[in-house]
């Protein structure tokens, strides 16, 4: 798995604006370190053709989802088979508007739940984005309004209840929350804001939400009680000290991870991880720095957290920090490897560039 610069044009290049780096700070020692295998998930494009895929979310079979280039060269979503690479004949999810060439129709998966239900964005015949969820067919989540209504769903739990944010009939973007399998519904999805817009990036199994909202001239975190809207005197999260704060990624437990500066840094702003439902407090700092656009995931166990920064991906767990390079076999061929999202299993799904320069879903398997 997000604000003005988050317009779904193409939410693929979107997402590629979050991973500005992070600067590791101490990485646990060799002989402490787990190991994992990587493996090319391929692409939904024919061998010698257009060689672009990303991964963006995994459940706990393995199955991986995110976007492909096809043979065209336009993006698909894709949902693999557990444990599996991109099967052509299979794993391409459509689109919700015609499927033309000329028409630039594209779609792009960010989240799966444990039931293999798929939720992202995908061009309609309106000609604008909408959120879709996808279980079997891909279904058309509509929006909370507007002149010209947009959305894009970026989580779902396993009861079917899907998050992300959407244009209004006032204008902001707003962060949403489905029912249960169900569309957005303007009169009772619409989880407000802390100030002006919000975005929404997780959901936990009690209906819980985190992301981010403009307030007092700044982004602030913020963790909904389970199935509310967001209440501006209880669910700001504060800072770590600094100017501002984004949450990115929620466990069962309601703990939440984003990033935010210190009231000595300012910049670059440092990882965090909050207690269970509880604000950010300064002991929250992971001791992981990097900008503005910095992307980081935990699994819904709280187990595993991933990111990618500056000096390369990384990898939290049991509260050491990994320089994920490192445990990845020696001379695997692959590059720029940067992480997306990490299961209660410990499977990391993202991206990494091959030899060749093309650059590939990749899914990590722990080894030890």
């Amino acid at each position: 798995m997000l604000s003005p610069e988050f317009v779904p044009a193409h939410v693929l290049k979107v997402w590629r604006l979050v991973l500005v780096g992070f600067t590791l700070a101490g990485f646990a020692p060799i002989s402490a370190q787990p190991k994992y295998n990587i493996v090319d998930l391929g692409t939904l494009a024919g061998p010698g053709q257009f060689e672009e895929s990303i991964a963006f979310g995994i459940n706990n079979s393995g199955q991986a989802v995110g976007s492909s280039q096809i043979a065209t060269g336009q993006l698909r979503a894709f949902r693999t088979a557990p444990n599996s690479p991109i099967n052509r004949a299979t794993d391409n999810l459509g689109v919700l508007g015609p499927d033309s060439t000329l028409s630039q129709v594209e779609s792009e998966a960010f989240g799966i739940n444990n039931s293999g239900q798929v939720v992202g964005w995908s061009r309609a015949s309106d000609g604008n984005s909408h959120a879709f969820r996808w279980n079997g067919a891909m279904t058309d989540l509509g929006s909370l309004g507007g002149s010209f209504p947009s959305s894009v769903a970026t989580r779902i739990n396993d009861s079917g209840q899907t998050v992300g944010w959407s244009s209004t009939a006032s204008g902001p973007q707003h962060a949403f929350r489905t029912a249960p399998n169900s569309p957005i519904n303007p009169a009772t999805d619409d989880l407000g804001t802390l100030g002006t817009d919000s975005l929404a990036y997780g959901i936990n199994a009690a209906g819980q939400v985190t992301g981010y909202s403009f307030a007092n001239d700044a982004f602030r975190a913020f963790r909904t009680a389970p199935n509310s809207p967001i209440n501006p005197s209880t669910d700001n999260l504060g800072t770590l000290g600094g100017a501002y704060s984004k949450g990115l990624g929620i466990t069962n437990s309601g703990e939440v991870v984003g990033y935010s500066p210190t009231a000595t840094t300012g910049f670059p702003p440092e990882a965090f991880r909050t207690a269970r439902n509880s604000p950010i407090n300064p002991a929250d700092d992971l001791g992981v720095s990097g900008d503005q656009g910095a992307i980081i995931s935990i699994s819904s166990s709280g187990q595993y957290v991933v990111g990618r920064g500056l000096n390369g991906p990384f990898l939290v767990r049991g509260g050491a920090v990994y320089d994920l390079r490192s445990l990845i076999p020696a001379n695997s061929g692959f590059g720029n490897l940067t992480p997306f999202a990490v299961n209660d299993g410990g499977q990391i799904a993202g991206y990494a560039t091959l030899a060749s320069g093309a650059q590939h879903a990749v899914r990590l398997d722990p080894s030890q």
